[in-house]
């Protein structure tokens, strides 16, 4: 399914009952909708790579230790749960719990951004990119 997560590590970060009432849009209790939940856990991962896409880690990221991209699977799994939550009836104080939940993601993503905080993950090398040099027979340009 997923490249950093799957249903089954959203399950046990949000039960395998909510994870099934909430991607159940139907509301007919048949349990869970694998399609709902492939689509929210890409969503998240994609979303994930995007904002840190031209940053200082390689994308997609991959870890140098075998715990060091528990913090992807941490944002991964809190983006997909509050995607599928939003199909649920408005209103509730759970939605705000989730706006929430998904500030407190970006601002955790912000300081990886800023080097603030970094993760043990393979990083992008520093140099210079995108240049064309151009000789001829006296110098380079």
């Amino acid at each position: 399914m997923g490249r950093y997560i799957d249903q089954t590590y959203l399950e046990s970060k949000f039960g395998a009952t909510n994870i099934a009432e909430w991607s159940n849009r139907e509301n007919d209790g048949t349990g869970a909708a694998t399609s709902v939940i492939s689509d929210a856990i890409t969503f998240a991962e994609q979303y994930v790579d995007d904002r840190f896409r031209g940053g200082p880690y390689q994308i997609p990221f991959s870890g140098n230790a075998t715990n060091s991209l528990i913090v992807v699977k941490k944002w991964c799994s809190s983006i997909a749960g509050a995607e599928l939550y939003r199909g649920r009836p408005p209103g509730s104080k759970s939605q705000d719990r989730m706006a929430d939940i998904l500030e407190g993601i970006e601002n955790e993503m912000d300081f990886y951004l800023s080097g603030q905080r970094k993760m043990d993950a393979a990083r992008v090398t520093p140099g210079v990119s995108g240049l064309t040099v151009i000789t001829d027979a006296t110098r380079v340009v």
